[in-house]
């Protein structure tokens, strides 16, 4: 089953101010900083302690990975691309549960 979450950036809190350097490339001497308001990384953050509070396991190999144990050896499995997902499992009733406690969690 594909997903896609609505307003990615609108569900993770801004609990602390993030910061990026110019890259070296684009350098130009001034020093200055952006100030990253709606980063990715706190929606990953956000997305990722949803996970893991649910029984999601992430993988130790790819962190875009995740895994949950429905039954004894049944496993769904789920990618996780900023706000696009991909969860399968033999089970449509059970993807069908997944998708409505995220619904119930996050926009989709």
């Amino acid at each position: 089953m594909q997903l896609d979450m609505t307003n990615v950036f609108l569900n993770a809190p801004i609990d602390r101010p993030h910061y990026m350097k110019q890259p070296k490339y684009y350098d130009d001497g001034s020093g200055r900083v952006c100030l990253l308001k709606k980063s990715p990384k706190l929606w990953y953050e956000e997305y990722d302690g949803f996970l893991q509070s649910g029984g999601w396991s992430k993988s130790q190999v790819d962190e875009a990975f995740y895994f949950h144990e429905v039954k004894h050896n049944d496993k769904c499995y789920m990618l996780v691309y900023v706000d696009d997902l991909l969860a399968a499992n033999r089970s449509k009733a059970h993807l069908a549960e997944l998708k409505t406690v995220r619904e119930n969690a996050f926009k989709l």
